[in-house]
C-alpha cells in the first residue's frame, strides 16, 4: 500500500507548519507522499514548507487556482498523486500520534474511514466549551440524512473508491465532505470510524467565522435535505 496524504491549501500560513511538524513525527507503515493543493493562496505557501522538503523527499506543491473551494483542490490532489489509499488532511489541523499507522491499518480491512476529532489540544478552552464534541465518540448523524458522515480532513478512501464517485462535488463550497460521504455510501461501502486515530481539529475562534461559517451550514443543508432527504 501506498498512502498518499491530501491536503488542500489557502491561506494557511499560522497553522500549516504545526500540521506538517505532526505528519513527520508519525511512524508510516508504508509508502507515502503528501500532495498540498494551493487554492490561490497569497502567503506564499512554497517558501513557508521549503524546510520540510528534506523531512518529507515526496512532498509536491500543485497549483490549484483555478476554482475556489477545497473540493476542487482535494480532488486535483488526487489525479496528482500515486497512492492507491488516500489520507485527506487540512492544513489546520494535526494528526495525532499514531494517526497514520491506525488509518493505514483500517484502510486494509475497509475501503472508507474516518477518525476520530479532538478538540482540546489546539483550542482555547472556551472556544472548546462552546463548539467541541462532534465526531469524538462515533461519527457525525443528521436526522434527514440517509447515512453517517464525516469531516473532510478526517478521511481515508481507497482511490479506485474516490474515483469511481467522482469525487468530491467542487459545485459545494462548504458542506461538500457530507454530500461525499452520501454519495460514497449509496455505492454500498460502509463509512468506518476509527476511534484510534486522532485528528486533533482546530475550531473556528472569532466571532464574525463562526457566523458566516453557521450561515453556509444552515443554507448548505437545505441543499443535502434536497439531495438526500427523501432516503432517510
Amino acid at each position: 500500500m501506498k498512502l498518499s496524504v491530501i491536503m488542500p491549501y489557502r491561506n494557511a500560513a499560522g497553522t500549516i507548519v504545526s500540521t506538517l511538524d505532526a505528519l513527520v513525527a508519525q511512524s508510516w507503515p508504508a509508502d507515502w507522499e503528501l500532495i498540498i493543493a494551493d487554492n490561490g493562496s497569497t502567503d506564499a505557501p512554497g517558501s513557508i514548507v521549503e524546510p520540510f522538503r528534506t523531512k518529507i523527499p515526496s512532498l509536491r506543491i500543485i497549483d490549484a487556482s483555478g476554482t475556489r473551494g477545497a473540493a476542487y483542490a482535494r480532488n486535483l490532489a488526487v489525479r496528482a498523486s500515486t497512492g492507491d489509499s488516500l489520507l485527506f488532511c487540512d492544513a489546520d489541523d494535526v494528526p495525532g500520534r499514531g494517526w497514520a499507522a491506525a488509518m493505514a491499518s483500517a484502510l486494509h480491512h475497509h475501503h472508507f474511514v474516518a477518525a476520530r476529532f479532538e478538540f482540546h489540544k489546539i483550542n482555547t478552552p472556551s472556544v472548546t466549551a462552546s463548539r467541541g464534541g462532534t465526531q469524538v465518540d462515533g461519527l457525525q448523524t443528521c436526522r434527514f440524512l440517509p447515512y453517517p458522515h464525516a469531516g473532510a480532513g478526517s478521511l481515508g478512501i481507497s482511490r479506485h473508491l474516490h474515483d469511481s464517485v467522482g469525487g468530491f462535488d467542487e459545485t459545494i463550497l462548504i458542506g461538500e465532505d457530507a454530500d461525499y460521504c452520501m454519495r460514497v455510501q449509496l455505492t454500498g461501502h460502509t463509512l468506518v470510524f476509527v476511534p484510534n486515530a486522532v485528528l486533533h481539529y482546530r475550531l473556528r475562534a472569532t466571532q464574525a467565522g463562526i457566523f458566516v461559517q453557521a450561515s453556509r451550514y444552515a443554507e448548505h443543508a437545505v441543499n443535502l435535505y434536497k439531495r438526500y432527504g427523501s432516503r432517510s
